[in-house]
């Protein structure tokens, strides 16, 4: 049992804590996400373009990797002390300041967005630094991933000293490679203090949780925008939109139910973790299409919401497939036969009358929420392999 003290390092990587439980602290900081997602949102559900919608997406990974950040730094090194309370509460800070220029980069105007963001990278490179300061063991990891995050922030300080719209949003691109890359740079220093430090990995039941009140964020993002679209009428693209929502919902969580995901090496925590930011970022373009297809049945709207479909149910089949070790081979091959046949259908009604498409959607989504919670029960009495 490790002893607390009112101002004390990180929880050291050896000091595994079981059955950890999401604090108030976490909470509370998953809620200024929500804030973020609805900036994102509204940025585009009004005037959606190709270079909107890239600026959406860079916007998303900038955030969500953030998120990543705290999330995994909470779940290796997190505890109940005032100095994780602290600087916990400044992330909270400097990130909703962030939050406050986002309708700046959608209007071409990137400087005091980069300026706020490095304050915010800039400090959690070094709540992340700490944890090698304080554990000698830990160092060479930390330390790693603390020498590209500054190089990272170079980048960012580039990016404010030059003059062109291009340029700024090129440097925000190079650091979400940087901080990429850096996940591959780690696997092999992460395996080796694992080796020597005779440590386990695992995938905590509060990480799941974590990643599943982001994915609750996004939903409610969808109901809210889908409220403030209806301009206080109930219309019937209005209930189509929510059904589909309601679907959406039914099929990731019964994909995600049930899960034994066993880790054995670092490359297993990236898949897991890589799995989730392409899931959640398909669920977040399916939220937006469609808000835009209650909007407008333009034949952009239609096709981006039958992609973020197609991305979604290929993800959560692959996610299940590459990680999941309850989901046996029988299961493997009756939700692939199912997900094929519904994507198939998906694609298909892009050709048919633009006012049959969204409820042939929904009929589609709706009988594959159906089969998959008829296949719940049987999935948990399958032997795994």
């Amino acid at each position: 049992m490790r002893k607390l003290s009112w101002w004390t390092g990180p929880r050291a990587i050896t000091q595994e804590v079981r059955h950890r439980r999401i604090s108030w602290l976490e909470l509370l900081s998953d809620l200024v996400y929500v804030i973020i997602i609805h900036q994102l949102t509204t940025g585009v559900i009004d005037d959606l373009s190709w270079s909107r919608l890239g600026i959406f997406i860079l916007l998303f990974l900038v955030f969500f990797r953030n998120w990543v950040s705290m999330v995994q730094y909470f779940d290796r090194h997190g505890d109940e002390s005032l100095r994780t309370m602290t600087f916990t509460l400044l992330h909270i800070i400097a990130i909703t300041v962030v939050a406050i220029y986002i309708p700046d980069v959608y209007a071409g105007h990137l400087t005091p967005f980069l300026g706020a963001y490095f304050v915010n990278q800039g400090l959690l490179t070094y709540i992340w630094l700490s944890t090698g300061i304080y554990d000698v063991g830990h160092r060479p990891a930390a330390f790693t991933y603390n020498i590209a995050h500054d190089v990272g922030l170079v980048v960012i300080v580039a990016g404010l000293l030059m003059p062109s719209l291009q340029g700024q949003i090129t440097s925000l691109v190079v650091w979400v490679m940087i901080d990429m890359v850096t996940d591959l740079l780690m696997i092999p220093i992460e395996d080796r203090e694992h080796r020597m430090r005779h440590l386990d990995y695992a995938i905590s039941s509060s990480l799941i949780e974590r990643y599943g009140q982001f994915t609750m964020i996004i939903l409610g993002e969808a109901l809210a925008t889908l409220v403030e679209l209806s301009h206080e009428h109930l219309t019937w693209a209005f209930l189509l939109s929510l059904l589909d929502i309601i679907c959406i919902w039914g099929i990731y969580y019964t994909s995600m139910d049930n899960l034994n995901i066993q880790i054995r090496r670092y490359a297993d925590t990236l898949k897991y973790a890589y799995f989730n930011l392409l899931i959640i970022m398909s669920l977040f373009l399916h939220v937006l299409f469609v808000s835009r297809l209650l909007e407008a049945n333009t034949s952009l709207n239609r096709l981006g919401l039958v992609v973020s479909i197609l991305m979604l149910v290929g993800l959560l089949y692959g996610f299940n497939v590459f990680l999941n070790h309850n989901f046996s081979r029988d299961l493997q091959r009756v939700f692939g036969w199912t997900d094929a046949a519904a994507t198939l259908l998906v694609i298909s009604w892009l050709v048919v009358n633009p006012h049959w498409f969204q409820p042939l959607i929904i009929v589609t989504l709706f009988v594959l929420t159906i089969t998959k919670l008829m296949w719940q029960e049987r999935r948990r009495e399958l032997p795994t392999e």
